[in-house]
């Protein structure tokens, strides 16, 4: 398979004969046209992925079509004729040019301004939308308003819906099967998703989260961290002048129910920006477990059947000011404030078997506390030039959180005849105390020389400090008080420090360009382990290369190769040795010896697009050194996961993404990645050496009705895939939703199901010496949503007119 996807590259190498990167894809060289650039219209910034149309006049029919790149232009070849451009942009109406001709010459459009007011043409009358999903080179942008099946939930809830990406049972993310991917928060490192990523992302509302971006093969100008990729959130912030506001509520079974409100005002230098948004869950789970083992060549069963409820309230506060003090300088201050309160209980029952009887029976009641608060403070500059696309972006930012789990359990045991044993009753208390704190200093500068060229360079440091406080304590009848056990109680101390300098170069010669970079970082971990004493610290220097070659087919279709060096960093749980008390027959522990993982990553694509339809198919392959894998063993009867480097790991695979719009009322579009690994781990596994392939897909298709009722399908397959110690077999589930506007677009009402068959649960087995695991559960049943939104615009809020804009894919 290996030879497979490199003969591919070398395939698409050739065919390419040479290469420039898709950001220059709108200044191919034309000899009959139109060519322009969209900015905002307060500010004069350039507008990327706008979507431009032209349209032939009197007849109005569409000709072409393209995007904006990230510089703001659009080039487009015509024919002879006369025709008006239509920009489209999400938050802001349509906006159509003045009538142009061209007759055997590239017509040069002044930059079209858009803002809330579209002006309108009364000869061109064409109904569009933003599209769901846009595709480019560099990246791939779902828009999450167009996405119906997400409302009313959260974060989570929109990455499974996000082609490439899947969510797990226990709520971890994965790009292209690899869990190893960084989240990030509007470009940056957010407390949002502070030291528990998955809790984190249920918690944080859809309503708040605009779109998200998903980039496979970063550049220089990116962290180095996340072998995967990296997914960037980008949260809503209303552009439009005056006052405006959106107000939302929801409720759902299994119960819960969430609401919202967002309020922006603009005037002149000035805008001023707050949204608030609750939710509220109670979300029943389950698992089962049989695992079967040897005593003395005797078999022994142990049957796990565990019944939960996880419920929670959560708050988000947003607020930010926005000062544009003449041409050329722009200042800006956001701050987040979250907090969590959630109540996690489950009734576990253990039932242990020898071939011939039952041995033994116990019960475990659990009840956890779990609070959470964060606060992210962000500070930015952003000077402008008299030259085109010159720019100095300085940020600086703040976060600081803390997570405690309080959790009181207790156990009985009965014999064989089902009498219980007093002796062996147990209270125990767990307990574990998360602070974090950090700061992140990033200052980017672009210079342009040439039409096509610039180049750019960047610093960033940032600073994060973890303290952790974890023990368990069981209760002592003689003493009647509590006592800690050793082995799981632990102060444990994480302080990084992550400096780096990147530079980047990026040029274009007709239809050939190329994107080149080169990235340090200084990696000063210092870990401590107050109860031994250990402090163990990590110094290195690490160069972290880019390279982006393309190359323009013609108009609608263009390839790429791409390649880039990436490391991940043992988190902090990984390195804490201590014990994570799980359940009596399971634990977790850290190694503090675990080193960086390094990951060379090669990546072609081809992308083809036209106005009704995209393609992007990549394929990509990665090697790995020193890959950091969880390794389950056996001790005392008690299964304990502990990771590892092992030697090394082979990634590769295919992948398509499309979106396809045969009529203004049927949308369909799609992906599909079939992927597969070689793992070598045969340093700590005794025939640890794995190899598979598996696939992946999602299909979603939404439909527009004549009484203008949107409808929408989305169904994701999981293929069964193969583990370091056993398999996961394969998910399939389906979501369905509905929506409907009312009174001029202002109100909407929006009801989905998540996972219709209530199919989505997870089995699998793991396999290790001595011992076999079966396992069964699910995270989440299935659920019903009910959503309705209601937007003020400028013209409602101060001159009492209604004329709302959901039309616009604003909700």
């Amino acid at each position: 398979m290996t030879k497979y996807i490199i003969s591919t590259f070398l395939s698409l190498l050739f065919l390419t004969g040479s290469i420039t990167s898709f950001g220059q894809n709108q200044k191919k060289s034309i000899d009959n046209g139109v060519a322009g650039s969209i900015v905002e219209g307060k500010s004069k910034k350039a507008i990327q992925f706008a979507s431009v149309s032209v349209i032939s006049l009197p007849d109005s029919v569409f000709q072409d079509g393209t995007i904006t790149d990230q510089n703001g232009e659009y080039k487009i070849e015509l024919s002879d004729g006369k025709f008006v451009v239509l920009v489209e942009f999400m938050g802001y109406g349509k906006t159509y040019s003045e009538p142009f001709t061209v007759s055997g010459n590239v017509v040069k459009m002044d930059p079209i301004e858009i803002s809330q007011k579209a002006e309108t043409l009364q000869e061109a009358v064409v109904e569009a939308e933003r599209s769901e999903m846009a595709l480019t080179m560099e990246k791939k942008t779902f828009e999450v308003s167009q996405d119906i099946t997400s409302q009313g939930g959260s974060a989570s809830d929109i990455l499974e819906n996000v082609p490439s990406v899947t969510v797990d049972n226990d709520g971890s993310v994965s790009l292209r099967g690899n869990s190893n991917v960084r989240i990030l928060i509007n470009g940056k490192q957010s407390g949002l998703v502070g030291v528990s990523s998955q809790d984190a992302l249920r918690m944080l509302a859809s309503d708040m989260v605009e779109r998200v971006e998903v980039i496979t093969n970063p550049s220089a100008r990116y962290d180095a961290e996340g072998m995967a990729g990296i997914i960037n959130i980008i949260l809503k912030k209303d552009k439009e002048m005056g006052t405006n506001a959106v107000f939302t509520g929801g409720a759902r079974y299994p119960w819960g129910y969430n609401a919202s409100a967002s309020l922006t005002h603009k005037r002149g230098d000035w805008s001023f920006s707050g949204n608030y948004s609750f939710r509220d869950r109670a979300r029943p789970r389950y698992s089962e477990q049989r695992r079967q083992t040897l005593e003395n060549d005797t078999a022994v069963t142990v049957l796990q059947d565990d019944q939960g409820m996880r419920s929670g309230q959560s708050h988000n506060i947003m607020g930010g000011v926005q000062w544009s003090p003449g041409e050329y300088n722009e200042f800006s201050f956001d701050g987040v404030y979250s907090t969590s309160h959630g109540n996690n209980t489950s009734d576990v029952d253990y039932r242990t078997f020898d071939p011939f009887r039952l041995r033994s029976t116990s019960l475990r009641e659990n009840d956890e506390i779990e609070d959470e608060e964060n606060y992210d403070l962000t500070f930015e500059h952003r000077r402008t030039f008299p030259e085109e696309k010159r720019e100095w972006v300085t940020s600086l930012d703040y976060n600081t959180g803390d997570e405690i789990e309080d959790t009181e359990a207790e156990q009985r045991f009965y014999g064989p005849s089902g009498n219980e044993v007093d002796s062996l009753f147990t209270l125990q208390n767990t307990y574990n105390l998360e602070q974090q704190d950090n700061f992140v200093f990033q200052s980017d500068y672009v210079h342009p020389f040439s039409e096509n060229g610039k180049v750019e360079f960047g610093v960033k440091s940032s600073w994060r400090v973890i303290n952790t406080n974890y023990f368990v304590e069981d209760f002592d009848p003689a003493s009647d008080s509590y006592e800690r056990l050793p082995r799981f109680s632990n102060d444990f101390l994480y302080d990084e420090q992550i400096h780096a300098a990147y530079g980047m170069y990026s040029n274009k010669w007709g239809k050939f360009g190329i994107a080149a970079g080169l990235r340090a970082e200084w990696s000063v971990i210092n870990v401590v382990q107050e109860q031994t004493n250990d402090d163990i610290k990590r110094d290195y220097i690490n160069p972290f290369p880019t390279l982006s070659l393309s190359y323009e087919l013609d108009k609608v279709n263009t390839v790429q190769l791409s390649y880039s060096r990436r490391i991940n960093r043992p988190g902090f749980w990984d390195l804490n040795p201590f014990f994570n008390y799980t359940n009596p027959l399971y634990f977790r522990s850290g190694n503090p010896k675990l080193n960086p993982e390094y990951t060379n990553s090669l990546e072609a694509t081809y992308l083809f697009f036209k106005q009704k339809g995209n393609l992007n198919i990549s394929t990509y392959y990665r090697h790995s050194t020193g890959v950091i894998q969880r390794v389950s063993t056996i001790e005392d009867g008690v299964t304990i996961s502990r990771p590892q480097n092992v030697t090394q790991q082979e990634n590769f695979g295919l992948e398509l993404t499309g979106m396809y719009r045969p009529f203004e009322w049927w949308r369909v579009g799609g992906s599909v990645n079939y992927y597969g690994s070689r793992l070598d781990a045969s340093n700590v596994i005794e025939n640890g050496n794995r190899e598979f392939t598996t696939w992946q897909s999602q299909l979603n298709t939404q439909i527009t009705t004549p009484g203008d009722i949107k409808v929408q399908l989305r169904a994701n397959h999981r293929a069964a895939t193969v583990t370091a110690q056993g398999i996961r077999k394969n998910i399939t589930y389906l979501t369905a939703g509905v929506s409907r506007s009312f009174f001029d677009d202002k109100f909407a009402v929006n009801f989905n199901i998540r996972d219709v068959f209530n199919s989505r649960k997870y089995r699998g087995t793991t396999i290790g010496d001595g011992f076999v695991i079966e396992s069964e559960g699910q995270w989440r049943p299935r659920t019903f949503t009910l959503s309705l939104t209601y937007r003020l615009k400028n013209e409602d809020l101060e001159k009492g007119k209604g004329e709302g804009d959901f039309g616009r894919g604003d909700y």
